[in-house]
């Protein structure tokens, strides 16, 4: 929506010069302006929204790595329990997907440490706490 309107905006609102003239310049100053503030306006809004959630990315990660590798381990009890050969296999090809949550779990705590020390102390994050799920 914010697209759509963003296109017609910068398509209809024209910039006009002293003389009442459409002015390609004025209108090119008017649509970089506004894309530099929404450029702008966005990257505040993310850093704000990081700051809150910097702390619990990665206990909600970890979280959902759970419910997924439960959730895998209850549809392969099942299958093995019936005897469900294709449901079996499924779960294997599915396995691989666990295994890269896995690994995209570990490679973001080894990132959070490689971090800026003040940045993961102004953000509430102490080393040991990112140590501590680390194998």
């Amino acid at each position: 929506m914010a697209l759509f309107f963003t296109a017609i905006y910068m398509t209809q609102y024209i910039q006009l010069d002293a003389m009442g003239n459409p002015s390609v310049l004025m209108t090119f100053r008017l649509r970089i302006i506004a894309l530099g503030f929404g450029v702008f306006t966005a990257i505040a809004f993310n850093f704000i929204f990081s700051m809150i959630q910097y702390r619990k990315m990665g206990n909600r990660r970890v979280i959902f790595l759970m419910k997924n590798l439960l959730n895998h381990m209850n549809t392969l009890e099942l299958a093995m329990r019936s005897g469900d050969a294709v449901g079996f296999r499924n779960c294997q090809q599915k396995l691989a997907g666990v295994f890269n949550d896995i690994d995209s779990t570990t490679n973001l705590f080894e990132d959070m440490l490689k971090e800026n020390a003040f940045v993961r102390k102004l953000m509430g994050v102490t080393d040991e706490r990112l140590r501590a799920r680390l194998p």
